[in-house]
């Protein structure tokens, strides 16, 4: 349905989305999660169209639309409560007036007259055009949304600028709901929500048609409403198949896995003769290293050579991100993912080579 591709940010001197790539589906439910200032809320906008990316494109089916809902900063005026929701339905407003107007003129037409009789197919033709739109219930369905998200039947007459910013962005999230697009992106929509809304916007989402993005710091209505999480961290997306609860469960996995990768990694570049008795290929650069004085042969100079070499990158990765860990205030976002990531690559690469040249040399 939407798909975001190799999407980079940066803000000064600090980048704020690097590469992120993912795919949202016509009945995702998504949690986005990361800590303040990582990027969600621009991710959000990115998605809407609302900015524009450094690099990397956002495609979409022809079908879709996308609605959202930011944090705060809707102020509106100029039109009483209902007025203001019934205003995302202009076109089938537009064609209820006509119709109304065209019924009034039908009565002072007499009705055996050719006049007569084109009003009616304009009037057969609006109908249908109302129908399709479920236009003749436009009025309930108003109604339910308002009055789930709180508000009463006194207030449909009120003026707009009449509430205060929380009610606001109740208003905001009542046109949202009532517009119901593909893709829903909502950031925050319970932080002016009372217990009785909240749980009616939990179950109003749960039968939404579309797909839902939230953004939110109420673990109970992530963990109610999501089954897919995104987390944005140090400009990067990892994706996790759970809710919010899941998403925990399966960083702290995550994050032991790396932590022993690199306790592994800091035991590959022991120096000088060894890189690493987990390594297929160790006991054949001890062999080659210890032979190295006499008379390898030439596929062993090549295998040496390209060992020492792909060690002495990985030798200086580390020490460049235990520098980074030692010091952190000095570069805390720059350094770590740069050496991070050198690691992971000269990691992946060492460990790529090692199995294919054991494999060739045995």
């Amino acid at each position: 349905m939407l798909s975001a591709v190799d999407i980079s940010l940066q803000y000064a001197d600090r980048r704020l989305l690097d590469g992120v790539t993912f795919h949202i589906g016509p009945q995702d439910r998504i949690g986005l999660v990361g800590a303040n200032g990582s990027g969600k809320s621009t991710l959000l906008r990115i998605l809407l169209g609302e900015t524009t990316p450094d690099s990397g494109v956002v495609t979409r089916a022809k079908y879709v639309t996308v609605g959202y809902l930011p944090q705060e900063g809707t102020a509106l005026a100029g039109r009483t409560l209902y007025d203001e929701v019934e205003s995302v339905f202009a076109d089938i407003v537009r064609t209820r007036e006509q119709l109304e107007q065209l019924h009034e003129a039908m009565a002072t037409v007499p009705h055996d007259t050719p006049e007569f009789q084109e009003m009616l197919d304009i009037f057969g033709e609006l109908q249908h055009r109302l129908e399709a739109a479920d236009g003749f219930r436009l009025s309930s369905s108003i109604e339910k949304v308002l009055i789930g998200l709180g508000f009463t039947q006194r207030d449909f007459g009120r003026q707009t600028d009449e509430f205060s910013g929380g009610w606001q962005m109740r208003i905001a999230l009542a046109k949202l709901l009532l517009l119901q697009p593909s893709l829903l992106l909502l950031d925050e929509p319970t932080n002016h929500l009372d217990l009785d809304s909240l749980q009616w916007l939990e179950e109003y989402l749960q039968s939404y048609q579309g797909a839902v993005m939230l953004v939110s710091h109420d673990r109970r209505f992530l963990d109610t409403m999501t089954r897919r999480t995104f987390e944005l961290s140090l400009g990067t997306l990892a994706d996790y198949a759970g809710n919010f609860s899941f998403f925990l469960d399966a960083r702290e996995e995550r994050r032991e896995l790396q932590r022993a990768a690199r306790r592994g990694f800091r035991a590959v570049v022991q120096p000088p003769t060894m890189v690493g008795a987990d390594l297929r290929v160790s006991t054949e650069l001890v062999r080659l290293q210890q032979n190295f004085a006499s008379k390898p042969s030439e596929s062993e100079l090549v295998l040496h050579v390209q060992l020492i070499d792909v060690r002495t990158r990985v030798v200086v990765a580390t020490r460049t991100f235990e520098a980074t860990e030692a010091a952190p205030s000095e570069d805390p976002y720059g350094g770590v993912i740069a050496a991070n990531r050198a690691i992971e690559r000269l990691l992946a690469q060492l460990a790529a080579f090692c199995v294919t040249e054991s494999a060739r040399l045995r």
